[in-house]
């Protein structure tokens, strides 16, 4: 049996300084709540706060009630720039692949299908703005109200 040492591992048993944020970071929260005006169609776009230059992505939750027969989301961001200044397109799954509201209430989180292009992307030079899609039409999402938690840090 062989004991491997991660990358940080490896630095402080040098005696090599590691970046605060990878041993003892904070995490933030982007919390955002919507309620349904009217019935959403295909292509609507619920745009939530902005994250922050230097925002890294580490979770994200999609909550709601039941919203008819059928009624799916997906959460991810509009165009933007990772810290490397390189361009990263439009990706509307990109932290959650699927929230599917038609027929029950759900409590989706990021990852679960697998990992997310999102996750884990230190963003650089602008502001990135997530955005939760839909992808199929509701029937009863009128009055109800839907919940957003994404988890990032600064560090």
């Amino acid at each position: 049996m062989a004991i491997l040492k991660g990358k940080n591992k490896a630095l402080i048993e040098a005696g090599k300084k590691v970046s605060g944020g990878e041993i003892n970071g904070r995490v933030k929260v982007l919390h955002e709540t919507y309620t349904f005006l009217a019935e959403a169609a295909i292509s609507d776009v619920i745009e939530l706060p902005n994250l922050p230059i230097g925002a890294k992505v580490l979770d994200a939750y999609v909550s709601g009630p039941s919203l008819g027969a059928t009624g799916i989301f997906t959460l991810g961001n509009r165009a933007t720039v990772d810290a490397d200044k390189n361009v990263i397109a439009a990706d509307p799954d990109s932290y959650v692949a699927s929230v599917d509201l038609g027929g029950a209430a759900a409590l989706v989180r990021a990852g679960v299908a697998g990992k997310e292009a999102g996750l884990l992307v230190r963003y650089g030079e602008q502001e990135t703005q997530p955005v939760l899609t839909c992808t199929e039409v509701t029937t009863t999402a009128t009055g109800k109200t839907i919940e957003v938690v994404i988890e990032f840090t600064l560090d």
